[in-house]
């Protein structure tokens, strides 16, 4: 079986649709659109089975359609001239004509006003039109989803001076929007539609909201209870939210220090290696440090204490530091966990993760009389065996 399609929360229904499609001031009604040549054969078949008195059905119009591809191309020239005299009919009563505005196939939205300017085409857009011909000719019987990726190879293997062209349509193009948005403005029907379709909306939402169930015996009860629920789950949001931001500024807080101390433990460490190493008045300098200092002084030495300490004593600094930066990892992912415990929906009920269980709830108790499973025993030892002797057991004895 086929999957059921998608049903939205707020629908309008055929009434609505129509009620939001008022006819366009000034503008004509809409036209009767132009009859193919297979429709005013049918038309007539139709009417010579009326006569006859045989009821029309599905069987009926495969007849009519076995009978339309069985009859000559003179006898479908009187159809033929008749499609062509309605299509001309069409284009005359199209002229002035502007679709009234109306919602989406969905209902959630209305559709874009008519009038408004179309929007401008990329340099892509005008490549696909120019390139699409040639391709649909090359690979005849090709569908539109398979031409697409041969377009975008296409594009690709363009050069710049190659997509300079559709690149110069686009930017005229551009132009050309924005010039005509200058001077758009909505038609008054399209805003018309609009307040109805968004007071239409307004209207259904509060309908179902102040729906009551089946099974409620006071609805009056029942209202108050939903204006209780709502409150509360206000006042639920305003908590979560000021816990968040608790937990963002403790989280903050905790980076500043953490980078903060990791640069005092540095500085530290520092000191301590130069009093090691050169002492308060140079008295702890080796022989090196010594010749350093008699050729290029004192900022000589500053630079040699500080190549030693990258060398050999940073490396053990960052390693301390590494352990510590695990621990206050530990701290920061208690924080995240008191964050996301904090989260709610938009019902109220605690955000789930993993398998569906609350944050913070217990795992499901076992229901009484269930037994439990059994524990998977351990691998039985292998007994060691003793290497197969090289001579039988017979001449071993005489030996």
């Amino acid at each position: 079986m086929g999957r059921k399609p998608a049903t939205t929360s707020l629908t309008l229904s055929a009434d609505d649709l129509d009620d939001l499609a008022p006819v366009m001031m000034g503008s004509k009604p809409k036209p009767k659109r132009a009859m193919p040549a297979f429709q005013f054969f049918a038309a007539d078949q139709r009417k010579m089975m009326k006569d006859a008195g045989e009821k029309t059905s599905t069987e009926t119009m495969k007849k009519i359609g076995a009978a339309w591809n069985k009859i000559s191309s003179k006898d479908k020239d009187k159809y033929e001239k008749m499609a062509v005299a309605d299509k001309k009919r069409y284009e005359k009563d199209a002229v002035g004509y502007v679709p009234p505005p109306k919602p989406t196939k969905s209902g959630k939205r209305l559709a874009k006003d008519p009038e408004r300017p179309k929007k401008a085409k990329t340099a892509y857009l005008f490549y696909a039109d120019q390139a699409r011909p040639s391709i649909s000719k090359a690979n005849p019987g090709l569908s539109v989803t398979s031409i697409a990726p041969l377009l975008a190879a296409g594009w690709k293997k363009l050069s710049d001076s190659q997509r300079a062209k559709f690149t110069s349509l686009a930017e005229k193009d551009k132009g050309r929007f924005a010039k005509e948005m200058e001077s758009y403005e909505p038609s008054e029907a399209y805003v018309a539609a609009r307040e109805q379709f968004n007071a239409l909306q307004k209207a259904q939402k509060a309908a179902k909201l102040s729906k009551v169930p089946a099974g409620a015996a006071n609805p009056g009860e029942f209202t108050s209870l939903q204006e209780e629920n709502a409150k509360l789950r206000a006042a639920l949001e305003q908590e979560r939210r000021k816990s968040s931001e608790h937990i963002k500024l403790l989280q903050a807080f905790h980076a500043k220090e953490a980078e903060k101390g990791d640069k005092e433990a540095e500085e530290l460490a520092y000191s301590k290696f130069v009093k090691k190493a050169w002492g308060d008045m140079g008295e702890k300098a080796d022989k090196a440090l010594k010749i350093v200092y008699a050729e290029h002084g004192h900022q000589g030495v500053v630079e040699e204490l500080a190549t030693r300490f990258r060398e050999k004593e940073l490396p053990k600094v960052k390693a301390k530091l590494e352990v510590l930066a695990k621990k206050r990892n530990k701290e920061a992912a208690k924080l995240d966990l008191a964050a996301s415990a904090s989260a709610v929906d938009a019902e109220g009920a605690p955000v789930k993760r993993g398998r569906g269980r609350p944050i913070g709830a217990k795992s499901k108790p076992k229901e009484p009389g269930s037994t439990p499973k059994k524990a998977a025993k351990p691998a039985a030892k292998k007994k060691a065996t003793s290497p197969a002797p090289s001579e039988p057991r017979s001449k071993r004895a005489k030996k």
